[in-house]
This record gives C-alpha cells, sequence and structure tokens, in this order.
C-alpha cells in the first residue's frame, strides 16, 4: 500500500513540474518565449494563431509553426522571404534557435543573412534533418564546420549565395556531412574544385551544381560515388571523362543539362559510356544548329525519359534518336524555338512511346492525323500547337486504343466533335479548352466515354444542360470545366440521382441557367464550385456549404440567388474563396463567419443587400488577402479587431455602404495592405496616424465621406503610394509639402473639400491625374505647369486661381482634359494649347479670358493639333473677336459652349462638320448673319441655342433643327421661319428677306427707322439752334461768352496737370 502511494506521489510531482513547461494550451512555454524574441529578426505574420489571428499560447498554431502532434515540441520553423532584396545583410546568432531540442526543418530562405555569429549552435539542433539558408548573401562557408555535430542532418540548401569554396578537403567533410542525402548549390560561385571537395559525401544522392562556374572536362572519379540524381544546368561543361575503376557513377538516374553552352555532341557522345544506367535526361533550353546533323545518344540504351523543351533543333535531328529503344516519354514544347514544323515522320518510330508531349509547337493537322501510327501512346498533349479546322478530317488519332489522356486545348478547331471519340474506351482526362468547337453537349460522343474522369470544355461555343444529365452515368467522373460556353436550364427529376462524385465543377459565363442545379444536393466530396454569370434564381443553397466539409473555391457571383446566408455548425478549415457577389443575398452577415472559415483568404460579398455590423470574428481569418463588402447597406463602425487581426489583408473594399466613426484607431496595424477603399459612406473624425503603419499600401480612396481636419503630413512617409482619393469631404488645410516624397504617386482627387493655399510645384513626373477642383486655392498656374509631363488629366476649376494660361502648358503633350473654368484667369488663350495633340476636353468657362490671337486662329484652322477634342467650354469670358473656323475642323467634338461673350461675325460654315456634335450653345453673344444650311447635315445635334445675337434669315428646318422649338432663337429678331411663326417673303429682285411678322411684337426696334429717326432729329435740333443765334442777339453774345471761357478752362486744366512735355507739344499745335 505504501509502494501504490509513493507511486502516485510521484506521478502528481511529475505532473506539477511538466505543467511549469508546458501550457494549458499544448504549447510549451519556453519555445513559445524563444518564438517571439525571432519576432526581433524575422518581420512578417508569423507569430499568429493560423485559426484566431492573435499571440494565444497554443504557438503549435502559428503560420510559421509545425508540431509534433503527440509531444507538442517544434519540429518545424518556416521563416522564409522576410528581408526586402534591397536589404542590407545581416547576422544571426544562431543560438536563438537553441530552446527547439527537436527541431527537424529550418527553413530561412530569402532573409538577406550574411553570415553567424561565432559560427556556434547549430552543434546543439541533433535531430535537425532538413536545413535551408538558400537566398541569402552568405560569402564564408565557414559555418558548415558547426555542422558536423548534426547526426541526422539529410538536405542541405545552399542555393543563390555568393559562396566559391567550402574551404575543406574531402575527408573532412565527409566527417562533418556523413548522412547527407540532398545537397543544393546552385546559383553560387564554385568552380571544377567544389567537384574533389564532395566527393567524400558517400552517403549523397541529389547534386545541384546549376549556374555554377564548371568549366571544362568533368572528371567522373571526383563525383560522390552513389549519386543517383546531378543538375549541372548553365555551366560550361566540355565533357564527362569516365574512370576506370569502381567509381563510375552507376546508379545515377537523372541528369539535368538544361542551358549548357558548349559543343552538344561532344557532351552527349561522353554520357553513354559514363552514365549506364541513366534514366533521365533533360536537354531543355539547348542550342542545336544546322552544324548538327545527329545526336549522340547511342550507349543511352536505357533511357526512359527526354526533355528537349524550348530547345532550338531541325525535326531532322529527332530521326538520329531510334537507338533510345526503350524511351517512354518525349517532350518537346514551345514552338518559339522550332526550325521548321514538326511531322510524324520527323519522330523516331519509338515503340514503347507512352507520353508524348509537344505542346506549343507549330504543328500541320496532318501531324494529327498520322500520330495513330504511335499506338503504344497513352497520354498525347498538343496543346496551342496551331492546329485548326473540323477534328472530323484529323481523326488518326482515334487509332490510340490505349491513349488515356488527350489535350488539345488552345487550338483552333471548330465544328462539332468527331463520333470517332467513343474508340478511345481507355480515354480518362480529356481537354478541349480554348477552342470553337459547338453543339449540344448533350448529343456528342463525350456522353458515351464512360471511363471520363476530367472533362475540361473551358472557352467553346458547346451548349451545356446546367444539369449535366447527360454524364449521370459516368461514375468515374469528378472534374467537369465547361466556364464560357452556353449554360442552359433543363427539366431534370429531383429523383435522378448522378452516379458519379464530383470534387471540381466549373460552368461559369454564359446562359440562363435557371434554378440552382439540385443534383448538386447529391455531391458531398466538392471541392470547388464554380457557377456564376449565369443567372441563377431561387435561395442560397446554404445546404452546399454544410454538405461539403472540404469545399474549398465558391464562386457564385453574378447571379440572382436571394435569401439568407446561414453557415451550418461545423467549421470548414479548407475554404480559401468564397466569391457570392452580385446577388440579392439579405440580412446581417453571420457573426461567426470568421470563426466558420479560418483560413479564408478571399472573400467577396459585394453588390448584395447585406445589412448590419461588419462581424469582429473577420479579424480571426490570418490568412485572409482579400475583402470586398462594397455596395451593401452595412452601418456601424469598422470592427477593431479587423484592424489590428488580419496582418495578410491586401485589400480591403468597404465602399459606398453607411458605415460611420472614425476610419482609423490606435490599433489599426495593417502592415500588407495594399489598397484600401473605404469611399461613399459616412465616415467622420480625422486621419488617425496608425494608418502610417501600412508601408506598402498603394491605393488610398476615403472620398464622400465627413472626414475633416488637415491632409496628415505622415501621409508623405508612405512612399508606395500611387492613388490617392479624398475628394468630397471635410478637410480644410494647405497641401502638405512632404507629398513631395510621394515619387510613385499617379493620381491625387481633393476635390470638394476645404483646401487652401497655393498650388505644389514638385509634384512626380509619374503622376497623370490632378484633381483639386471645388476648393480655395489660390495663387497662378505657373508652378503646377513648370514640373510633371505625364499629367493627362487636370481639374483645377472652381478656386481662385488668378493670372493667364501659361505658354508651359506646351510641355504637357499627353494631357486629355483640362478643366479650369470658374476662376480669376484673364489675358489670352494661349497658342500652345493647339499642340496638344491629345487634348479632348477643355472648359475655360466662367474667367475673364479676352482674346483669341490670330495665331491660335491658324493652329486651330489647320485641324491636325486638335483631333481628339471632343468637348470646348468657353462661356462666360469677354471674348470679342470672330469665332475661329478651324473649330469646325475637330471632327471628334461632341461640345461646344461659347455662349455668353462678345464674339462677333457669322456663325463659321466649317461648323456643318462636326459630324458628331450633340451640344452647341453660341448664345448670348454679337453673332450676326444667316444660320449657316451646312449645319443641317448634324444629325447628332441634339441642344442648340442662338439666343440672343443679331442673327438674320431663315432659320434651316432640316434634320435634326425640325425638333428645335422657338426657345432656341430667341432675342434674334430678324431671324424668320415655321418655328417662330414667322414667314420669310423674298425680294426677286434685290435678293433680301423681308420678315412679316404674324405673331406678337418681340419689343426690338427697327434699326432703319432709328437711324432715320435720329438722323432728322439732329437736323432739326441745329437748324433750329443756328435761327435762335441770328435773331437774338443777346442770346448770341452769351452763347459765344460761354464757349470762351470753357475753352480757356480746359486749356489751363491741362497745363497744370499734363506732363510738361505734352504741354510743350500743345502750344506748338497751337502756335
Amino acid at each position: 500500500m505504501g509502494t501504490l502511494k509513493k507511486a502516485w506521489l510521484i506521478l502528481v510531482l511529475v505532473l506539477v513540474v511538466t505543467e511549469q513547461y508546458y501550457s494549458v494550451d499544448g504549447c510549451w512555454d519556453h519555445e513559445r518565449i524563444a518564438l517571439l524574441k525571432l519576432r526581433t529578426f524575422f518581420d512578417g505574420p508569423y507569430f499568429v494563431n493560423r485559426g484566431k489571428n492573435d499571440q494565444s499560447l497554443d504557438c503549435c498554431q502559428w503560420e510559421a509553426v509545425e508540431c509534433d502532434n503527440s509531444t507538442k515540441y517544434v519540429i518545424k520553423l518556416d521563416f522564409k522571404y522576410t528581408k526586402d532584396m534591397s536589404s542590407p545583410g545581416w547576422y544571426l546568432n544562431v543560438t536563438s534557435f537553441l530552446p527547439f531540442e527537436k527541431l527537424q526543418t529550418l527553413i530561412l530562405t530569402d532573409n538577406q543573412i550574411a553570415g553567424f555569429f561565432e559560427y556556434k549552435g547549430f552543434e546543439r539542433l541533433s535531430h535537425l534533418k532538413y536545413l535551408d539558408l538558400s537566398g541569402n548573401k552568405l560569402k564564408d562557408s565557414s559555418f558548415l564546420s558547426s555542422l558536423s555535430a548534426l547526426p541526422s542532418l539529410k538536405s542541405l540548401t545552399l542555393s543563390y549565395n555568393d559562396l566559391q569554396t567550402l574551404y575543406l578537403e574531402a575527408t573532412e567533410i565527409q566527417l562533418m556531412l556523413n548522412t547527407l542525402e540532398v545537397l543544393d548549390l546552385s546559383g553560387n560561385l564554385f568552380d571544377n574544385n567544389i567537384l574533389r571537395v564532395l566527393s567524400g559525401l558517400t552517403s549523397l544522392k541529389s547534386l545541384k551544381l546549376q549556374n555554377n562556374k564548371l568549366k571544362g572536362s568533368i572528371y567522373i572519379k571526383d563525383f560522390p560515388i552513389n549519386l543517383e540524381e546531378l543538375d549541372v544546368s548553365a555551366n560550361e561543361i566540355k565533357d564527362f571523362v569516365p574512370y576506370k575503376g569502381d567509381k563510375c557513377l552507376s546508379k545515377l538516374k537523372v541528369l539535368t543539362l538544361v542551358a549548357v553552352d558548349t559543343d552538344k555532341n561532344i557532351l552527349l557522345q561522353s554520357l553513354g559510356s559514363t552514365f549506364p544506367m541513366l534514366r533521365i535526361l533533360d536537354l531543355s533550353n539547348n542550342i542545336f544548329n544546322q552544324t548538327y546533323t545527329t545526336l549522340k545518344l547511342d550507349n543511352l540504351t536505357n533511357l526512359e525519359c527526354l526533355f528537349l523543351d524550348r530547345s532550338t533543333l531541325n525535326p531532322s535531328l529527332l530521326r538520329s534518336m531510334d537507338v533510345l529503344y526503350s524511351l517512354k516519354k518525349f517532350s518537346f514544347i514551345d514552338s518559339d524555338q522550332l526550325q521548321s514544323p514538326l511531322m510524324v515522320q520527323d519522330l523516331p518510330n519509338y515503340k514503347k512511346l507512352e507520353v508524348l508531349d509537344i505542346s506549343s509547337r507549330a504543328l500541320n493537322n496532318s501531324f494529327l492525323q498520322s500520330i495513330g501510327e504511335l499506338d503504344a501512346v497513352k497520354v498525347l498533349r498538343l496543346a496551342d500547337s496551331g492546329l485548326n479546322g473540323s477534328l472530323s478530317s484529323t481523326s488518326g488519332f482515334c487509332k490510340l486504343r490505349y491513349l488515356q489522356e488527350l489535350n488539345l486545348k488552345v487550338n483552333n478547331f471548330a465544328g462539332n466533335l468527331p463520333a470517332c471519340l467513343v474508340n478511345l474506351t481507355f480515354i480518362q482526362t480529356l481537354d478541349l479548352s480554348f477552342n470553337q468547337f459547338t453543339g449540344d453537349i448533350a448529343e456528342s460522343p463525350i456522353t458515351k466515354m464512360k471511363s471520363l474522369q476530367e472533362l475540361y470544355l473551358y472557352y467553346n461555343h458547346f451548349h451545356i444542360p446546367v444539369s449535366l444529365r447527360p454524364f449521370y452515368n459516368h461514375s468515374k467522373l469528378t472534374i467537369f470545366g465547361g466556364d464560357n460556353n452556353v449554360i442552359y436550364a433543363d427539366d431534370v427529376s429531383r429523383s435522378l440521382v448522378p452516379k458519379f462524385k464530383l470534387n471540381t465543377i466549373y460552368l461559369s459565363c454564359c446562359g440562363e441557367a435557371g434554378a440552382f442545379p439540385q443534383f448538386l444536393y447529391h455531391q458531398c466530396d466538392l471541392e470547388a464550385v464554380g457557377l456564376s454569370d449565369i443567372n441563377l434564381i431561387g435561395k442560397f443553397p446554404n445546404w452546399l456549404l454544410a454538405n461539403n466539409s472540404r469545399l474549398s473555391y465558391l464562386f457564385l457571383n453574378n447571379n440572382s440567388l436571394s435569401g439568407l446566408l446561414h453557415l451550418p455548425n461545423h467549421s470548414n478549415t479548407h475554404m480559401e474563396a468564397l466569391i457570392i457577389s452580385q446577388n440579392l443575398l439579405s440580412g446581417k452577415i453571420p457573426t461567426n463567419l470568421g470563426d466558420f472559415f479560418p483560413n479564408l483568404e478571399y472573400l467577396n460579398m459585394s453588390s448584395n443587400r447585406f445589412n448590419g455590423n461588419i462581424p469582429s470574428s473577420f479579424g480571426y481569418m490570418s490568412s485572409l488577402y482579400y475583402l470586398d463588402l462594397s455596395n451593401n447597406q452595412l452601418s456601424g463602425k469598422i470592427p477593431d479587431y479587423l484592424g489590428k487581426g488580419c496582418l495578410s489583408l491586401n485589400v480591403l473594399i468597404l465602399s459606398n455602404n453607411s458605415l460611420h466613426g472614425q476610419i482609423f484607431f490606435k490599433n489599426f496595424n495593417l502592415v500588407s495592405l495594399e489598397l484600401l477603399l473605404l469611399d461613399k459612406n459616412q465616415f467622420t473624425g480625422k486621419l488617425h496616424e496608425s494608418l502610417s503603419n501600412s508601408s506598402h499600401l498603394s491605393v488610398l480612396d476615403i472620398s464622400n465621406n465627413y472626414i475633416s481636419g488637415p491632409i496628415p503630413k505622415w501621409m508623405g512617409n508612405l512612399l508606395s503610394l500611387q492613388k490617392i482619393r479624398m475628394g468630397n469631404n471635410h478637410l480644410e488645410s494647405e497641401i502638405p509639402t512632404e507629398f513631395c516624397n510621394l515619387t510613385n504617386l499617379e493620381a491625387i482627387d481633393i476635390s470638394g473639400n476645404d483646401i487652401f493655399g497655393t498650388l505644389p510645384s514638385c509634384f512626380p513626373l509619374s503622376i497623370y491625374d490632378i484633381r483639386f477642383s471645388k476648393n480655395k486655392l489660390s495663387g497662378s498656374l505657373y508652378d503646377i505647369f513648370s514640373n510633371g509631363s505625364s499629367i493627362s488629366v487636370l481639374d483645377l476649376s472652381n478656386n481662385h486661381l488668378t493670372g493667364s494660361i501659361p505658354h508651359e502648358i506646351k510641355t504637357f503633350p499627353h494631357l486629355t482634359f483640362l478643366l479650369l473654368n470658374n476662376n480669376h484667369l484673364e489675358g489670352e488663350v494661349p497658342t500652345e494649347i493647339c499642340k496638344l495633340k491629345l487634348l479632348s476636353w477643355l472648359d475655360l468657362s466662367h474667367n475673364h479670358l479676352s482674346e483669341f490671337t490670330t495665331k491660335w486662329m491658324t493652329y486651330t484652322y489647320q485641324g491636325i493639333r486638335l483631333k481628339h477634342m471632343s468637348g470646348i467650354d468657353l462661356s462666360c469670358n469677354n471674348f470679342s473677336a470672330k469665332i475661329p473656323p478651324g473649330i469646325g475642323n475637330l471632327s471628334n467634338m461632341h461640345s461646344l459652349n461659347l455662349s455668353h461673350n462678345s464674339l462677333l461675325g457669322p456663325i463659321p460654315k466649317t461648323f456643318g462638320n462636326l459630324k458628331k456634335i450633340e451640344c452647341m450653345d453660341l448664345s448670348n453673344n454679337f453673332l450676326s448673319g444667316n444660320i449657316p444650311q451646312e449645319l443641317v447635315s448634324l444629325y447628332t445635334l441634339e441642344v442648340f441655342s442662338v439666343v440672343n445675337n443679331n442673327l438674320s434669315g431663315e432659320v434651316p428646318s432640316g434634320g435634326q433643327f425640325g425638333g428645335f422649338t422657338e426657345s432656341s432663337y430667341e432675342g434674334n429678331p430678324h431671324l424668320c421661319g415655321t418655328q417662330l411663326r414667322k414667314s420669310c417673303r423674298s425680294d426677286r429682285s434685290s435678293g433680301s428677306t423681308v420678315v412679316v411678322d404674324h405673331g406678337e411684337y418681340d419689343g426690338f426696334m427697327d434699326m432703319t427707322a432709328f437711324y432715320a429717326s435720329l438722323t432728322t432729329t439732329f437736323l432739326v435740333v441745329l437748324l433750329g439752334l443756328t435761327t435762335i443765334l441770328l435773331v437774338n442777339p443777346y442770346w448770341r453774345r452769351w452763347w459765344f461768352y460761354h464757349v470762351e471761357k470753357w475753352t480757356f478752362t480746359c486749356y489751363y486744366f491741362v497745363v497744370d496737370n499734363l506732363p510738361w512735355r505734352f504741354v510743350l507739344y500743345v502750344k506748338h499745335i497751337a502756335s
């Protein structure tokens, strides 16, 4: 009994001690603490829980960590790509990994590590099997000595560093790395001496030395004797020199010689005697020019796989490979390098060939007709080979009775499928995507190919029933891809249950599919479903989520599905993408959505009718990369947990909702964010500095809200910004000078605020879109026109800008929209505007501009400068010249507004050339003459006004002018015509037209009568005054007295007040 009590006591003590190191959540405390210390060296979302994005105690659930399921010790750490390529090299203290005593895999790829402190620390990682240090800045290999105490190390990757030598002898490295099986030294600076050092690695099976400095002859005796795989691509190897003895690499099965820059014949001839057991040979990306008449592969009688992908050679060279009797797979892809079209006769008579891949090679249709001669082929891939016409006329491939895979995608086949397809009784995979095939799939021979497992019909013109009823007896079918065909609804009894168990179905676009396909209710192994853009109707299929716990991709966007979104009880850890946008879904977003899909990466629920708040559980989706909830009826605030938990979030779109409150808060920490669209909401308050944590932000749109306060200066630190849209808020400040730091800025819109001060002069050359309208900006235009030749849109309208339009506008050759209306600009329109060849819209209205220069008229008249012009608005200025006739040569013009000026002369007849004009406003000027009959041919004209001018003659009545009312011509008393209820009587002798008014007098006087009466009145007054002065001497003396007094008064005023030079001139004239 006492012994039993002692045993229980010992057990309790063990549990208590263990509890100090083993947390309740399953993570060892000392390892969790060590991981948190590693944050100093490795940036990124590696220290957060995969299920819920927080720093929970269970470090086994963190992104970079993998633990043993039973002991909970860390067995794998993956810290790759944590430093930018431009980051400086740094030294790592390996002792930071010592707490991980059971660690088996350590990946430190692309971290810009330049070395290790004291080269110590690795020796205590006795369980380490896989070490990856690739893509760093290592130059000194001395750290390898610390790997000698790693008895379990099997794989070491040091590729793409700056290593030149290992500073070791063969015997030393054999002692240190005697268990190593895989070694990757690619992308370094090693020469032939590296082979002597590696020869002692007797356990090595795979060696990669591609892209180094190997040259000349390579001696087999220098290689590790037990090698099975060797990659020496992208070197300058002449040949392999065999060794007459036991060291002959008899176990080598895979040899890769991609992009070797030497004489290929000498190299290839050395292979047979050197590698007698070679099974796989990769000669891709090599050049065999016209000097090569044969490929020296005579002795490779055991070769089974040959790769010549992207190699340049004449197809006739292939006939020299008849000696490869054992060849089973031949790959010869990429048409860009082929010297002439490939024929079946060019291929050797491979009796055992099972896999033939000639994709992306230029082929004739006869190739497909003759391919039946290779009757052992099981896999035939002829994708993107320029084949065309009817497949029925090239049906020789149907003789391949053992064929299991046929790939004809990305060709130009058309018409129906040939009936001989039913002969392919063993076919498992059929890919006909990206062709022009037609016909109803229900009547095609495919429905009789019962062995099909994977069927790809993407991007054709097939008619496919959404129920897939013709395939219900295909029990082996698992994948059906039919996007971008014509999907149609068909009536199928719900009692029919298909025999297949699909894991993938894509039937997106196009057609009218009707109700949601009910056969999917019987599918429980679905991993990917795409039924977008086919106008599905009815309730949202919540049962689809409940029945398929391994569903990873669900695309139901752009349909008419309605109802509520309900989630089942069990979570789905496999879902990566959920796209249900552009439907009629309503109600609240499930509050547990983030818990239900913890590993979701893409979520798009936009353009529905969801209401309520954004669930805080969204913050638990630590892998979420893309989130779009725009165009709904959401309200409330952005949950704090979303802003601090979704560290992987790259795109956040919440536009066009009713969200309110402050946009950014103290804990906002979306460090990976690149695109943020929050426009058209009801956000208030100032911009919080926490947004500066998103250092990769490239697009920011907070327009159409109620944001107040100044534009923050810290925005100038977001150096990745390319587009800024903050229009229609309540921002009030000057434009910060810190914006000069935004060297990548392409577009900025701060219109509709209370921005004041002058225009900045430091915009980067990359900017092309500037919109500052409806603010309080003042000063001249000179600064903004003094830089930035890439600008295409410039909107400075509705401000307080003064001065003239600078001639430097000529430095903006890409300008397409120029809006300077509603300012206080004055002076002339510079001739340089006419040299802006791409200008399509010009609005200078509501200013004080006063002149068209003669040169301006000349440039415009030539009609070669402004050929893209589609709109001109020069209204409400002080222009007083004639209208330049050249405006009529702007053939792309849609809108012309010259109203409210003082323009003179006639309407140019060249306006009849404006064949695309929709609106022409010439009102409130002093135009005279007739309305040109040439305007009748303007059939697109919808708005025409010449109100308040001095036009005369008959109003045109043909074309669009038959629909214009009297209101278009008011204030022109000498116009006549049926539209004005005034008839026109022609005087045949004089050719003049007299207006006979049958309507009410319009209030304007007859100018001829006016001048006649004015002259008569003047003569009567003059004659009367003269008569009075002759008759009455008293009045005559009074009159001359006052005339003399008035003359002297004016003379002395001039003498006393004007400059003396002018006075002398007047005296001289007087004398």
